[in-house]
């Protein structure tokens, strides 16, 4: 929570540097720069949602991690269509309707994390454990070193992203509304998984192991299949819920570039599944450096997409940039995955 609090006050005070460092156009920097400010005012909520939630899975509970996403990715979609389209809030009413849609979901594990006794914290458990603090250190920082590599070549493809225009700028944010809902459900699936692969490695039932992931990734392959039929049947209709059409020239591009963008990220679905899979049981599994290094291949893949490949094949390299991303780091987990849990099965086989 104290690190959550910094880093809000370091980003509040970063935020003229950012929009330099991310080249905005300055025809939609002011609305940049509402958007972001309320955005780094969430990260204390996210935060504290992905502590809470994390207890209540390592307990058992992924239940309230479902109800939580699913509620919160409701609540966004709606009050975007209210605060935009209704109160012509425009980029400051899509913030605060993320910002209260992350508010939400934190209040549902706040009040789960409340309700349950193993939580209740007793004077006892704030003391400092050095033993506990340097397997936990272990384990999180290859993941916080996997985010920060992610977050850089995110923040590489949004500076030469925002060299494109705003209307180009406005397909891709169009497109990523859509997309959030669609990973918020392969989130959840991961997140059970992640549960399930933790009760059963710690029951010493290793044959469940492969068995749950084998049938969870032959699941989630064909609930991408459904995902991507349904957002592409019904995108025309869907993807201008969330462009302004007070501009016809700006509007007409910024549709053509959620579409193409959207039916190029839908194909890679297939890759975005395994990979999310196998990352999530190595992880489980103890193995965190292997996620680590899978951070770091997206990150050049991505840099070098977009540095490379729009001479080659236009600005379709920045649509296929988190498809190759995906694909450079599906190896370095989904090895990894198998090989472990090939182990576990034969360590099942001679007990």
């Amino acid at each position: 929570f104290v690190l959550g609090v910094f880093t809000t006050v370091v980003l509040l005070v970063a935020v003229p540097g950012i929009l330099a460092v991310l080249s905005v156009q300055s025809n939609i920097i002011n609305m940049t720069r509402q958007y972001l400010i309320i955005y780094i005012l969430m990260i204390p909520f996210g935060l504290t949602f992905n502590i809470l939630t994390s207890l209540l899975r390592a307990y058992g509970n992924s239940r309230v991690t479902f109800t939580a996403m699913t509620v919160s990715t409701i609540i966004n979609i709606v009050l975007d269509l209210v605060f935009v389209l209704g109160l012509r809030l425009s980029v400051l009413g899509a913030g605060l309707a993320t910002w209260i849609a992350q508010a939400s979901a934190m209040a549902i594990a706040l009040a789960a994390v409340i309700r349950e006794p193993a939580f209740q914290v007793e004077k006892d458990d704030l003391k400092a454990d050095k033993a506990m603090l340097g397997r936990l250190a272990r384990l999180w920082l290859p993941l916080l070193l996997n985010s920060m590599i992610t977050a850089f070549g995110g923040l590489f493809v949004e500076r030469h992203t925002n060299q494109l225009g705003s209307s180009f700028t406005a397909g891709i944010s169009a497109f990523v509304k859509i997309f959030g809902l669609l990973e918020s459900v392969v989130i959840a699936f991961q997140t059970g998984l992640s549960v399930y692969i933790g009760q059963n490695l710690g029951a010493g039932l290793y044959k469940r192991v492969r068995r749950g992931f084998c049938r969870m990734l032959l699941f989630g392959l064909a609930l991408a299949g459904c995902m991507a039929l349904l957002i592409v049947l019904t995108e025309q209709w869907i993807l201008p819920l969330f462009l302004s059409s007070d501009n016809p020239e700006t509007y007409e591009r910024a549709l053509q570039v959620a579409i193409a963008n959207t039916n190029v990220i839908m194909a890679c679905l297939f890759i975005l599944v395994p990979m999310y899979f196998s990352r999530i049981t190595i992880q489980t599994l103890g193995h965190s450096g292997f996620v680590a290094a899978a951070g770091a291949l997206q990150m050049v893949a991505r840099v070098l997409t977009v540095s490379l490949l729009p001479a080659v094949i236009g600005e379709y390299a920045y649509y296929l940039q988190d498809g190759f991303a995906w694909l450079a780091a599906l190896p370095m987990v989904a090895i990894p995955c198998f090989y472990y849990i090939g182990k576990l099965q034969k360590k099942s086989a001679s007990d």
